[in-house]
């Protein structure tokens, strides 16, 4: 049930794909709805946030009669935006807002407070942060060594650790079969971060992240890889995006250097012996691995059968990846959207991908709408007492009416002995409808219907 509101309905000349996911990480609803359109400026300025703007939307002033105005770059409706010098304009030009009749003085100094609480709590979800990973903008020209002139402008906005791909890429120098890729990406997100960049399940070969072939095709469609199916390449744009991280070129440089022997079934074979649980599910185990003593690792790292039973699981602040080894780790077989509707800007956890990946990991994604509960009744929900009485409304209007749903999860725990996990977006079960449902299941269902909160 996900509560939080696109940017659409707070300033509808925004889009929401940079500067929504950004601004909806940093400060809760509330505050937003408490912005006008110069105060979102301001704040995205303050933060450098990049913005996206509708084409022809019209730019708001500021009540201090500070312009602020975009550049659009051709081929792209990605934005910069940049504070223009004080103008002295009419009194009867300057836009009030949203935020209340006070004077410019006293909003100029809510705005300000408003700011410096956002870059506080940038600070606390430092980790949310870099699993989103800021966008970073270049306007920069760069000539080749043909005498080409390329330019790197918003165009080529793209987020932390999609420059992490590049870099390493060019560590490698330039090119690198998938697989070999991914278990090189592997490597360095485990051992030389401290905050893998990227999450991996364990999947045909070992370890893979649906999240960087996403991130893959955004690089294709921007001019910064080749667009290879069977391999990572660098364009020369994406080469010269690659070398201006300087610092990160430079540790990619390290370990790629400690690597060069490591390729094929020889680099797979390492990440089997380092890693273990990423190929539990592989295919070719016993092939890369053929000791029965060093396979024998990889039986201890498999997740112990739980058998049939109930579980709820919420995907908010988990990446595809992760909440997928979530629900591997605890022998889930069977995954239960209760969503009404199954779409999330967040990567993956739309109806479609998200079906794929469980299918991809041996899990089964059944969709069953009915238990959702409607967009409008989710509004204004901003205290816990708020989700407690939607779901008091929820469990006495709306489930009873819900027999036959209820009844195929039964069977499908207590019949085909499936393990099943309802889903929806809240991390917390007491603020998502699903904890209604499970507790309906396990009214007179006995052990096997009493629910576990992942």
């Amino acid at each position: 049930m996900e509560n939080k509101k696109g940017l659409g309905e707070v300033w509808p000349h925004l889009l929401e794909e940079q500067f929504g996911t950004a601004c909806l990480q940093l400060l809760p609803v509330e505050a937003l709805h408490q912005f006008s359109e110069a105060d979102c400026l301001r704040t995205a300025l303050r933060l450098k946030l990049p913005l996206k703007l509708a084409r022809h939307t019209p730019i708001p002033k500021t009540n201090e009669g500070r312009l602020v105005h975009k550049s659009i770059i051709p081929d792209d409706r990605h934005a910069c935006i940049k504070e223009a010098p004080p103008a002295e304009l009419p009194p009867d030009q300057l836009q009030t807002g949203i935020l209340g009749r006070k004077n410019a003085t006293n909003k100029a100094r809510e705005r300000s407070a408003i700011c410096a609480n956002a870059e506080t709590m940038q600070s606390r979800r430092a980790k949310a942060a870099r699993v989103q990973g800021w966008p970073h903008v270049t306007s920069e020209r760069f000539h080749t060594s043909h005498g080409k002139t390329i330019e790197l402008s918003s165009a080529h906005m793209i987020f932390t650790r999609q420059r992490l791909l590049l870099a390493l890429l060019d560590a490698l120098g330039g090119s690198a079969a998938g697989t070999d890729f991914q278990k090189l990406l592997f490597l360095y997100t485990q051992e030389w971060e401290s905050e893998p960049s990227y999450d991996f399940v364990p999947y045909q070969f070992g370890s893979f992240s649906f999240t960087s072939y996403a991130d893959k095709r955004r690089l294709i469609e921007r001019g910064l890889l080749d667009d290879d199916e069977k391999r990572w390449g660098l364009t020369e744009a994406g080469r010269l995006v690659a070398q201006q991280e300087r610092t990160l070129r430079e540790r990619t440089g390290r370990f790629a250097s400690g690597q060069t022997h490591l390729r094929g079934d020889a680099l797979i074979a390492a990440v089997y012996r380092r890693h273990p649980y990423y190929a539990t599910r592989s295919r070719i185990v016993e092939r890369v691995l053929p000791e029965a003593r060093e396979r024998a690792a990889i039986d201890d790292a498999r997740p112990v059968a739980r058998g049939p039973g109930l579980v709820t699981i919420g995907y908010e602040g988990r990446s595809l990846e992760s909440y997928l080894n979530a629900l591997l780790k605890d022998s889930v077989t069977l995954l239960c959207d209760v969503r009404r509707n199954p779409l999330s800007r967040k990567y993956g956890f739309s109806k479609s991908t998200l079906s794929k990946a469980c299918e991809h990991v041996g899990l089964r994604y059944e969709h069953l709408p009915k238990l959702g509960i409607a967009s409008d009744d989710r509004q204004a929900l901003k205290t816990q007492a708020d989700y407690d009485s939607l779901f008091a409304q929820y469990e006495r209007d709306h489930l009873p009416q819900q027999t036959a749903s209820l009844t195929r999860i039964r069977e499908w725990i207590e019949q085909a002995g499936q393990r099943v996990a309802l889903t929806c977006f809240e991390a917390a079960p007491c603020q998502c409808h699903r904890h209604c449902v499970a507790n309906a299941l396990a009214q007179g269902g006995g052990n096997l219907l009493t629910p576990h909160h992942l």
